[in-house]
């Protein structure tokens, strides 16, 4: 037998039994409703899927232990669904009360943290696994290649050489750069690169997104690049008899540092020409230019890229002014051309 402490509506139920089931129904369609919005709201805040798929669960296992604590439903929304309710029962109008104000909150709180939610972190979400998977494969397999690369040219350097000179000289030797280094840079940049979908790269231009985009995946590419440094100067240094570092390592590091930056310069090109004209054909045409600016090098004695900081010739004096300063000027005009209405017509119609 129903009693008014255990069950909404009795009266309704024993005169008009199927009215009484769809109150019941739309009952659990409002409570389920209120906790899927709360769901809603932790996808806002965490970027884990567990916590975004049994958050709500687990709370509402925790309320259900206090109703049952205190034999009062009140504390646990979930248990005003059940048609013949385990504990007491608040007032129908309480019960409304609390659900609404739940919904609300939940609701405000969703609309609020989507606002603060931008296509970043979204596109983040969607890719953040993958990335550092491929990212620390891709640290491992620089961490190797710089190995073997110093430890070759531990050789040819001079006696008094320090594992940071090492590394600084294999780093920006021309030919590593042009055959054993940019190639895989370029290879890995295309592979670790999330190309976002027409309608998200449609938002990243609106929002005004694309660059903060661009250069959160060319951080992460340029974070990968400097712990393979790192362990490839620790690798070198261990299997080779050279001193750590000295008092003259500025030299090496700001060297170290140029380079980084013209490699930065040049993932940043990469990721946009992926956007506008596909991974493929942008990765042979930064190829085509690499080639291209070493033919100028080469019987010109000037390049475009090249010896600007991202490699360093026998007897070049490095300027440590005006090298960094073209990097510069090559990332304000990438930054002009991104904010131009022209760049804006490409996307339309890309």
């Amino acid at each position: 037998m129903l009693t008014p402490d255990l069950t909404y509506l009795t009266g309704v139920y024993y005169s008009n039994p199927f009215v009484h089931v769809l109150f019941y129904v739309l009952l659990a369609g409002l409570v389920g409703g209120t906790f899927a919005t709360g769901s809603l709201v932790l996808i806002c805040l965490t970027r884990n899927i567990f916590t975004d798929f049994a958050g709500m669960f687990l709370l509402s296992l925790i309320a259900d232990v206090l109703a049952a604590n205190t034999q009062q439903a009140i504390f646990s929304p979930t248990l005003f669904a059940i048609p013949q309710c385990p504990v007491y029962l608040p007032t129908l109008g309480w019960a409304i009360t609390e659900l609404a104000i739940f919904l609300v909150f939940f609701a405000g709180c969703f609309n609020y943290g989507i606002k603060k939610l931008s296509l970043i972190d979204y596109l983040w979400q969607k890719s953040s696994r993958k990335i550092w998977v491929k990212l620390l494969a891709s640290t491992l397999a620089f961490s190797a290649l710089f190995s073997v690369l110093a430890l070759g040219n531990i050789g040819g350097i001079i006696s008094n050489a320090t594992v940071l000179g090492n590394l600084s000289v294999t780093a920006t030797n021309l030919h590593n750069q042009l055959y054993f280094i940019l190639p895989p840079v370029i290879v890995v940049n295309l592979i670790d690169f999330p190309l976002p979908h027409a309608v998200e790269y449609f938002f990243l231009v609106k929002r005004k997104k694309l660059l903060s985009y661009l250069l959160w995946h060319c951080v992460l590419v340029e974070i990968s690049l400097i712990f393979s440094l790192i362990l490839a100067g620790i690798i070198s240094g261990c299997f080779s008899k050279l001193t750590w570092i000295d008092l003259d390592f500025g030299i090496d590091f700001l060297s170290l540092i140029y380079c980084l930056f013209g490699l930065m310069i040049i993932i940043l090109v990469l990721d946009l020409l992926s956007l506008l004209i596909g991974k493929l054909k942008s990765g042979i045409l930064i190829e085509l230019f690499v080639l291209a600016d070493n033919y100028l090098l080469s019987h010109y004695g000037w390049s475009l890229l090249l010896t600007h900081g991202l490699v360093n010739l026998p007897g070049q004096t490095i300027n440590f002014l005006i090298e960094p300063a073209v990097y510069l000027a090559y990332l304000l005009l990438l930054l002009r051309y991104l904010s131009s209405k022209d760049f804006l017509q490409e996307v339309n119609y890309a």
